[in-house]
């Protein structure tokens, strides 16, 4: 079966849903339906027109820190999908635009439906306090068997403004990839 097959119709579904909106691909370099992790941050942001993925390797800061935690951690490219709690471009003039709960509340059902498609996932990383608000409802749907992890998001300017975040970030990390391969 093609990993990701199960992945292009569910975004074809949202697209066909929203036609107003963009949503980008799941990059076919990363695990797909066969993934073990799914990383979620906030939202795609303007770099994303470039590739139309989200991806690791977009040309953009957060998605190289993203790379250089991955990589550093020795966790393998195709054990994670990387996703956003709004799945979709919100950016205005070529700027990240920050969801606001109320969209994080209503997105947070696309995140559920990712779940259940992906039979191999053990665990959730919600990447930032953005992805972090969409906890309550992966708790509040029973799913205990999945682990679900919390950690800062590698946009550079949260890792520039305080120096021990890029170490936070590194342990976090190492422990997901522990958890994954222990």
């Amino acid at each position: 079966m093609d990993k990701m097959r199960s992945l292009n119709v569910f975004i074809e579904k949202l697209r066909l849903e929203h036609p107003n909106r963009k949503f980008p691909n799941f990059d076919p370099n990363d695990g797909g339906s066969n993934a073990q992790i799914i990383f979620v941050l906030e939202a795609p942001g303007p770099k994303v027109l470039d590739t139309y993925l989200i991806s690791r390797n977009n040309p953009d800061q957060t998605a190289h820190n993203m790379r250089y935690l991955l990589q550093t951690a020795n966790i393998k490219r195709e054990d994670t999908l990387l996703w956003n709690v709004v799945p979709w471009i919100i950016c205005e003039n070529g700027r990240n635009v920050t969801p606001v709960k109320q969209e994080i509340n209503e997105e947070a059902n696309y995140l559920i439906q990712l779940i259940k498609i992906l039979p191999n996932v053990k665990a959730i990383v919600l990447v930032g306090k953005k992805a972090q608000m969409a906890e309550k409802h992966l708790c509040d749907i029973g799913l205990q068997q999945l682990k679900i992890f919390k950690t800062l998001h590698p946009s550079p300017k949260w890792i520039n403004r305080h120096p021990n975040n890029k170490l936070k970030l590194l342990s976090n990390f190492h422990e997901i990839a522990s958890y994954l391969y222990s």
